[in-house]
C-alpha cells in the first residue's frame, strides 16, 4: 500500500483527536477498534484505487468513510488531492433486489481482492462474510430453541398442549430476535463488525 496513504491521519485545524472522538462516540466503539477500522478503511481505498471493477465496503468501513467525508477539507483536499491524486466519490446503490444482489456479489469479490492484495483474509470483525452470517443465524436459532424449551419445560404439567405450543413458539421467536439484535449491535467495548455482508450497498469510483 502507498506510504502516503498508510501514514494518513484525519485532522481538523491541526486537531487530530476530534475525528477519533466522533468515530468512537457515534458508533460506541473503543479507540482501539476505531483505529483498526480506520486502517481497514484505508485498505479499502487502496483496493478501489487499483481495482478495474467496482468495490463495496463493509458496514464498518462505510461508517468510517461517511464520517471522514464530513471533514471536507481533510477528505477532498488532504486525502483525495494530496494523497490519492483523484476525487474519490461515494456512490450509493439503489435499493432494488437486483442492485442488492449485485452488491453482495461485488462485496464477495472485494473480499477476494483484499486477500490477494494483502496476502490474507480480512478480519471478520471489520469485514463479515455472508457465509458467517448464515452460520450465526443458525446458531442463534438453536440457542433460542434450547433456551425457550428449558424455560417453558416446567409449565407442561399445568398448561394445555395447544397453549403450551403457542407459548413455546412465541418464546423461540422472541429469544431469537433478542439474540440477533444483541449480536448485530456495536458494543461499548468495540465489538462491532456484525453487519450485513454488503455494508450499506455503497460503492466507489475515482474520477
Amino acid at each position: 500500500m502507498d506510504e502516503k496513504l498508510l501514514k494518513f491521519e484525519v485532522q481538523s485545524n491541526g486537531d487530530f483527536e476530534i475525528f477519533w472522538n466522533k468515530l468512537t462516540s457515534e458508533n460506541s466503539w473503543s479507540l482501539l477498534y476505531a483505529k483498526e477500522a480506520f486502517s481497514e478503511y484505508k485498505k479499502f481505498v487502496w483496493l478501489a484505487s487499483v481495482s478495474p471493477s467496482r468495490v463495496v465496503p463493509s458496514t464498518v468501513v462505510d461508517k468510517v468513510w461517511h464520517l471522514h467525508m464530513t471533514f471536507t477539507k481533510s477528505y477532498w483536499l488532504d486525502f483525495c488531492r494530496e494523497v490519492l491524486g483523484f476525487d474519490f466519490h461515494h456512490i450509493p446503490s439503489s435499493q432494488t433486489s437486483a442492485s442488492k444482489q449485485a452488491d453482495k456479489i461485488q462485496y464477495e469479490n472485494t473480499l477476494l481482492m483484499y486477500e490477494r492484495e494483502f496476502g490474507g483474509k480480512p478480519n471478520e470483525r471489520y469485514w463479515p462474510t455472508s457465509k458467517k452470517s448464515r452460520l450465526d443465524l443458525a446458531r442463534y436459532g438453536m440457542f433460542a430453541l434450547f433456551t425457550t424449551t428449558f424455560l417453558t419445560a416446567c409449565s407442561f404439567s399445568s398448561d394445555g398442549k395447544i397453549m403450551m405450543a403457542i407459548k413455546w413458539g412465541v418464546g423461540v421467536y422472541v429469544v431469537y430476535k433478542v439474540i440477533k439484535w444483541l449480536s448485530s449491535s456495536d458494543g461499548p467495548g468495540g465489538r462491532g463488525g456484525h453487519g450485513c455482508s454488503a455494508g450499506c450497498g455503497s460503492s466507489c469510483g475515482g474520477d
